[in-house]
């Protein structure tokens, strides 16, 4: 029982510590920013928006708003839309996410107006 424990704690430190050097280095938020413009130039053809100016963009969010972001893109509610329509309680979801990126200004801090009408409604 003490050898569990013990790998247990070990396991604990090591992933808490892990999760604090990704939340509050520069590491996490470069990293949510290259996924979000990889996965959006997946969704919108890399012409109709220029990179460099997203990442810079990108770079005035802090790591929470990265963060609701990413799981605002990996739901892709407008793609759903196109494809079959929301069901009910994939609406009520869209909706949540709406409301937390306007409660958090994040389209008003970073000029993210390249992605309308793709990934974010216009």
């Amino acid at each position: 029982m003490k050898t569990f424990l013990k790998i247990f704690l070990g396991l604990s430190l090591v992933s808490g510590a892990a999760y604090a050097t990704f939340r509050f280095t520069p590491l996490g938020k470069s990293t949510l920013s290259k996924w979000l413009l990889d996965r959006w130039s997946r969704i919108i053809p890399e012409s109709s928006f220029d990179r460099e100016v997203l990442q810079q963009e990108l770079g005035k969010l802090d790591y929470p708003d990265l963060e609701l972001l990413v799981r605002y893109t990996s739901f892709n509610p407008l793609d759903r839309e196109e494809k079959g329509g929301l069901s009910s309680s994939e609406m009520k979801r869209f909706d949540q996410f709406l409301t937390r990126i306007k409660a958090r200004e994040i389209l008003t801090r970073a000029n993210l107006s390249a992605l309308e009408n793709s990934v974010f409604p216009g």
